[in-house]
């Protein structure tokens, strides 16, 4: 029985820290998008392949 609620608290966790990392994946995701959508605005188009490295890393985050 006392096995069974520890287990139940751990996933509880679980579940919340999975949910934050999740969250801060996508917001972290946004700013190295936008990030990178200025440095090739400063840069004159050099960095094509930043940014669809940056979109892909925010795609895998959703």
């Amino acid at each position: 029985m006392k096995m069974e609620k520890n287990g139940n608290k751990f996933l509880k966790v679980t579940g919340i820290l999975m949910i934050i990392g999740g969250s801060l994946g996508i917001i972290i995701g946004i700013i190295a998008v936008v990030g990178a959508l200025g440095l090739n605005l400063l840069s004159e188009g050099e960095t094509v392949l930043l940014v669809w490295g940056s979109v892909a890393v925010l795609m895998s985050a959703i």
